[in-house]
């Protein structure tokens, strides 16, 4: 379609890509992998389509003066001009893609594609990309009632924003669709061209894990909101700022992620006036105990109980009477500490930050605990509109969690909706993402409380081993580095789920999955017709054993990483967790 074009992407791809550039980092080499994490229908397996899309997407990637104009208009007029003329030149010359053949038998976990090239231009690639993969179809015509019953789920809680990483349809019509009904906006800035309406847009986790110091951040200075005044060493103002809101929450300062820090202060360089990110994109495992809540359900820190007079008489304070500790497990202490401090310098030079959004957890109880410290922050350092800070929640957002969620106390300002509002529920959608696993030869990874969104780091080879009979084994992960595994040769591994003690496993074959597909800005090799498609499908389902294809009870098929592998990620979350304290 005409419509799959650059613009088919999410207003943050650009508010990141901004940043990346503002910062000097769009032309860093970035690796990208797509999987998805569950097999779909509650099967062993899945049958990968879209890689023709996906190229074809590739090969005319570029923006249209039409485009740029376009969204000159939408994004922050603080976006220098330049930017726009950079966006012009950007195409995909520069990008690699390596992929599974289309057809193929595919399994959770394992890289679907990998995507490699400057930073700025592969992460203005992701919204289309998991468009095409994850619904390698037409999308199916959604009643309108389901968004409205969407609507009305979310009314007593909280205006909408939705996004569309996963939504169904290539071309942006479930934009339309979902405004008719009564939703507030998009993210989608095809749609939001197309048919006005509002676009809006926060951040993603890559852009957070793509720093890794404050070295990082340039340029590091920011001028106040008011004129004339000159431009100030911004990030030794959230520094010290840092230590501030630390020593309040009683948060020990050596436990908070200096790279998400880093690139909090970083985005706000970029967007002082819209500033809202992601909190959760670290998992931490101390907590501050330090905010207390009154019975009137005023938040107080500890040093402050005995000034709470607009709740107790003077003489009643001393006891501290119906007064309990919030319990902050499940609280960022990392996310939270860094966002208040770089929001409060920012309030210094008179901007005002916008909130933050949660992508995980017990996001009712969390936006709770985040409003609290918003409020003790906002009355110990006398900054007020700290307590209106809007509080943002995505993760998969269902009618029947939005219905739990307004059945729950919550602080929740806004609420991001894509996948379970745009497709069906019974298998919405493949459920793709699309991570980001080195930057600048260095491997990445995202970490969650929710082990099975924790990423694997570092690029990566994908092989199938098989036994004598030509029966899929296993897929074996390796890293790069890694030389191949032989057949007749026996290998240690471990299994991405289930059985931890290691794996040796000894192949009759063993086959290469990735292949390029594109480079130096074209397609590397022959698109298979259909018919070779489809002929592809029925032999790589053919070399797959019957017990992981009944329809009940499928037997789990084996998925497993190299030893290397499994000591490079326990080493990372080890390194993360060893900088929290």
């Amino acid at each position: 379609s005409e419509l799959v074009q650059p613009l088919l992407t999410d207003l943050y791809q650009f508010t990141m890509a901004y940043s990346y550039w503002k910062n000097g980092k769009h032309r860093e080499k970035a690796v990208f992998e797509v999987f998805f994490r569950e097999n779909p229908f509650g099967g062993e397996f899945a049958l990968f389509c879209g890689l023709q899309d996906c190229l074809l997407f590739l090969e005319r990637f570029a923006f249209t003066q039409e485009d740029l104009q376009y969204l000159e208009s939408v994004l922050p007029n603080t976006v220098e001009r330049e930017f726009f003329d950079y966006l012009g030149s950007v195409d995909a010359s520069k990008v690699i893609l390596r992929s599974a053949p289309e057809g193929s038998v595919v399994f959770a976990r394992v890289p679907l594609l990998e995507v490699e090239g400057p930073l700025l231009v592969v992460q203005l690639m992701e919204t289309t990309l998991l468009c095409l993969v994850n619904y390698a179809r037409a999308a199916k015509s959604i009643n309108l009632k389901k968004r409205k019953r969407f609507q009305l789920a979310a009314e007593s809680c909280a205006p909408f924003v939705f996004w569309n990483l996963r939504g169904q349809g290539n071309w942006g019509s479930g934009g339309r669709a979902n405004f008719v009904p009564g939703f507030d906006g998009t993210s989608n800035v095809l749609a939001a061209k197309l048919y006005g309406i509002p676009v809006a847009g926060t951040v993603g986790h890559s852009y957070i894990t793509s720093f890794s110091s404050l070295a990082e951040v340039q340029p590091r200075t920011l001028r106040p909101a008011c004129e004339g005044k000159p431009a100030v060493d911004f990030v030794s103002l959230c520094l010290a700022w840092l230590s501030r809101v630390c020593r309040f929450l009683r948060t020990p300062e050596d436990q908070v992620n200096r790279s998400e820090f880093a690139a909090f202060i970083a985005y706000a360089i970029s967007f002082p006036r819209n500033f809202l990110v992601l909190v959760d994109t670290y998992s931490v495992a101390r907590y501050s105990t330090a905010i207390f809540l009154c019975s009137k359900g005023r938040a107080h820190h500890r040093s402050r109980l005995s000034h709470c007079v607009s709740c107790w008489p003077i003489n009643v304070l001393p006891a501290f009477p119906m007064m309990n500790a919030i319990n902050l497990s499940g609280l960022p202490v990392s996310g939270v500490p860094n966002f208040c401090s770089v929001a409060l310098a920012l309030g210094e030079l008179q901007y005002q930050a916008a909130g933050v959004r949660l992508d995980s957890g017990d996001l009712s109880s969390q936006s709770v605990w985040i409003r609290r410290t918003f409020q003790a922050c906002a009355d110990e350092f006398h900054v007020p509109w700290f307590h209106h800070l809007s509080i943002a929640i995505s993760d998969n957002i269902s009618e029947q969690k939005l219905l739990e969620i307004n059945q729950k106390e919550n602080e929740i300002s806004l609420v991001g909706v894509g996948t379970n509002l745009v497709t069906c529920t019974l298998q919405p959608s493949l459920g793709c993402v699309y991570k980001l696993v080195e930057a600048n030869g260095k491997p990445r990874i995202k970490l969650s409380e929710d082990q099975g969104k924790t990423t694997l780091p570092g690029r990566k080879c994908i092989y199938r081993l098989y036994d004598g009979l030509g029966v899929a084994l296993l897929d074996l992960i390796t890293l790069k580095e890694e030389p191949s595994p032989v057949a007749g040769q026996q290998v240690a591994c471990q299994l991405l789920r289930g059985h931890v003690e290691p794996l040796n496993v000894t192949a009759a074959w063993v086959e290469t999955l990735h292949q390029d597909y594109f480079r130096e800005g074209r397609i590397s090799q022959p698109l298979p017709s259909i018919a070779t498609i489809r002929t592809r499908a029925a032999t790589s389902l053919n070399k797959l054993g019957l017990q992981h294809k009944r329809l009940q009870n499928p037997e789990p098929y084996k998925v497993a990483m190299t030893s290397a592998l499994s000591l490079l990620l326990n080493d990372l979350i080890k390194a993360d967790r060893g900088s929290e304290g």
